[in-house]
């Protein structure tokens, strides 16, 4: 991916502009808002989780006993899928850049890996976990763009195929 895939959303009224980068992009790690995981099968089937009559991919936010944002992505893949993930990568770098203000520009890290085992679902009634094909996971995708998911996911097929996805060292992190 040569070119960040922008595009633009308003969230409170305010315009905010999306950037998706590849992994090695440096970002601000005190400005990590959250994290999002594409998850795969052996067949390479999308983690989703199903909320309602949709689905979404797991995703979270750092809390006080993650230590690194692998942790966290490990934790909220069991939290909301009940799965155990292998080894996961840093995929994509979010950039969200409110329109007019560069201090209130923050990031959404993209994790990807495999899941390695899958535990029994705890409740029936708050999520379920399925694989989909990525046609069948973009149809039933509600929770914001499709077409923006659309890139994330090739983004990390192109990550794992191609061994571009990477573990987050200081270099990524930018310097205050």
């Amino acid at each position: 991916m040569t070119n960040p895939y922008k595009t633009i959303v308003t969230a409170e009224a305010r315009e905010v502009e999306l950037t998706y980068h590849e992994p090695m992009f440096p970002f601000d790690a005190e400005r990590v808002r959250g994290i999002k995981i594409i998850a795969f099968d052996n067949e390479g089937r999308i983690l989703g989780v199903k909320k309602g009559r949709t689905y979404d991919i797991p995703s979270g936010c750092q809390e006080w006993e993650d230590d690194t944002f692998e942790e966290t992505a490990y934790r909220e893949a069991n939290e909301q899928a009940q799965v155990t993930l292998g080894q996961i990568t840093l995929a994509a770098v979010i950039e969200e850049a409110l329109k007019g203000s560069e201090e209130a520009t923050t990031y959404t890290l993209v994790m990807t890996g495999m899941v390695k085992e899958m535990e029994p679902m705890l409740s029936e009634k708050e999520h379920k976990r399925a694989f989909l094909t990525k046609s069948n996971f973009l149809k039933r995708y509600r929770f914001g763009n499709p077409e923006a998911l659309r890139v994330l996911i090739e983004m990390t097929e192109f990550a794992v195929v191609n061994k571009r996805s990477t573990r987050i060292n200081r270099k990524h992190l930018k310097s205050h």
